[in-house]
């Protein structure tokens, strides 16, 4: 009996505890929360490993375990001593959903110290993959495995993405090249090469060069004097900006294009002013992915001078007018196209042309065979002192060639020396040249198809001797009839044609500028006229003067500025 109680409550025990079990296992099933999640798949690159480097870009992806909207928000936490960028202006932070191609910059973000919580902006669906970039990162000072851990506001739990950090890096095979090696030179192109040991990214990373103190590096205005090519992929981006400090010595220029691990790069800074002393200097160079110092020498010698320099003036008239000053020479020091600079001071009273439409300038490579013409050019000291900026690249031992067009000879006779300098070779050399008293052309002579007192469409021919020559394009004959002369205007093909007999070269419908009442005609030079060469002036359907008898043509150039004058008789 006893057995068969112990039966039945033993099987009593068992159906309690199953139905204690079941209910509270649903009972159960209602309390706990869901479980925190992570990201997926999670990977991380770093543009520079060197610790203390600035400017560094961190990319981080993962797999979106649960979804994110443009509210969601992406944590990163790096090493202690890692520092995130602020957000001033446009943010260093940028967001892609790489599943879906869209991709968000300039991002709102909350950043301090080794931490930086960057809102997503974005929509992605689970099973994303996901990207954040921060920017101007800069890295910790620990060498060794570090840990950058990465959440979002929807897979809270942290993930741990390991990177190593080495000793500080310097770039490699760095070399300088100046442009001049002068003290005291202006416009100084110092060019830097390099190999990046740490990758750089465009318009976050810096090369910074630090030169001896007196060197001044130019400050940037309008189009900065800085260029920097990726050699290795051919981009390059100049006229950029720097920031100039230490007194002018030090430049920091951000890198417009991005360079990989093992490019050569170049770095390219004009308008450099050297310093004073000559002697051994030195150019500390770094960037702010390898920021350890790289230390290139070169040296500074005396002030120098181009060789070999000589000056032709095409008039040595005093009192002359559109006389070219054409200076040849060879460089001892290479100048730079659009910063170097070439500089001609005469005599006080003498006045270069200045600037008004096509400059009168021209300079020439003779060595290369480029040149330019038209160029603008910085007059000064009362119009006696020219500056012209050089618009070709001169390397050292060219012969070069400036002509300075439209020149006013001073009005007095004797000497005429123009001191000369580049910017590259700032040591003035000496270009001696004498003035004579004002002349005239020689043996002036004039025929009219018609010498019949108020004939019209009368064709005077003029011939000439130049006593100095005359430069195409700038220098003038100016004819000077009776009052009541009447010279044709310019419209059309105009009425004037001259010739230059010695050399077999002549132009028609030239233009000219008529004044005193009609009696003046001022003509152009249409080609070049060399000193002792046979000139001839033809003018149809002038008006000859109302009064008969005795008449005089005056005739001069602004070369040979002394009227000569021409009798003739009119009927």
């Amino acid at each position: 009996m006893s057995r068969w109680l112990d039966r039945i409550w033993g099987r009593m025990v068992v159906v309690f505890g199953m139905v204690c079990c079941v209910t509270a296992l649903v009972v159960g099933s209602a309390l706990p929360a869901s479980a925190a999640t992570a990201v997926g798949s999670p990977s991380m690159s770093v543009s520079s490993h060197s610790v203390g480097a600035t400017q560094v870009n961190y990319t981080v992806k993962f797999v979106a375990t649960t979804a994110l909207t443009p509210a969601s928000t992406i944590a990163l936490t790096g090493p202690v001593g890692t520092v995130f960028a602020p957000t001033a202006g446009c943010s260093p932070y940028i967001v892609s959903n790489l599943t879906v191609h869209a991709t968000n910059g300039c991002l709102s973000a909350s950043a301090s110290g080794n931490n930086a919580v960057i809102t997503y902006g974005l929509n992605a669906a689970a099973g994303n993959t996901v990207s954040v970039t921060a920017n101007a990162v800069t890295n910790a000072s620990s060498t060794g495995v570090q840990n950058m851990v990465v959440s979002t506001s929807s897979d809270t739990t942290p993930v741990n993405l390991p990177f190593t950090l080495s000793a500080s890096s310097a770039v490699t095979g760095g070399s300088v090249v100046l442009s001049s090696h002068a003290a005291t030179a202006t416009n100084v192109s110092y060019s830097v090469s390099f190999t990046a040991t740490n990758a750089m990214t465009a318009n976050y990373s810096t090369i910074t060069l630090v030169a001896p103190a007196g060197t001044t590096f130019a400050p940037t205005n309008g189009c900065g004097p800085y260029r920097v090519q990726d050699d290795t992929t051919g981009g390059a981006t100049g006229c950029l900006s720097a920031a100039v400090s230490g007194g002018g010595a030090t430049v920091a220029v951000v890198m417009p294009v991005n360079a990989g691990v093992g490019d050569h790069v170049s770095i390219v800074a004009n308008a450099v002013a050297n310093r004073t002393t000559s002697g051994p200097g030195t150019l500390a160079f770094s960037t702010s992915s390898d920021p350890k110092l790289v230390a290139l020498k070169f040296k500074l010698k005396g002030k120098t001078a181009v060789k070999f320099a000589g000056l032709h003036v095409t008039s040595t008239a005093a009192t002359a007018t559109a006389v070219t000053y054409s200076v040849r020479f060879t460089a001892v020091s290479g100048l730079t196209a659009g910063f170097s600079t070439i500089t001609l001071a005469a005599p006080t009273g003498t006045t270069f042309s200045p600037i008004s439409g096509c400059g009168p300038y021209r300079v020439s490579d003779d060595s290369t065979g480029q040149a330019t013409s038209c160029l603008a050019a910085l007059v000064s000291n009362g119009g006696a002192t020219v500056t012209v900026t050089t618009p070709v690249s001169v390397g050292t031992g060219d012969l070069v060639s400036i002509d300075a067009n439209a020149v006013s000879n001073k009005a007095t006779a004797g000497a005429n020396n123009v001191t000369f300098s580049t910017s590259s070779d700032p040591k003035t050399v000496a270009l001696s040249s004498t003035l004579t008293a004002p002349t005239a052309v020689g043996s002036a002579g004039l025929t009219l198809t018609s010498n019949v007192h108020s004939a019209t469409n009368v064709t005077y021919s003029v011939s000439f001797v130049a006593t100095n020559a005359l430069s195409a394009g700038f220098s003038t004959i100016t004819l000077a009839a009776p009052a009541g002369t009447t010279f044709g205007p310019t419209s059309g093909c105009s009425p004037y044609f001259v010739s230059d007999v010695s050399t077999n070269l002549a132009t028609s419908c030239l233009a000219a500028v008529v004044s005193n009442g009609g009696a003046m005609a001022t003509i152009t030079l249409p080609m070049d006229v060399g000193t002792g060469d046979i000139v001839n002036v033809t003018v149809t359907g002038v008006t000859n003067a109302s009064g008969t008898g005795a008449q005089t043509l005056n005739v001069s150039t602004s070369s040979d500025p002394v009227a000569a004058g021409v009798p003739y008789s009119l009927t």
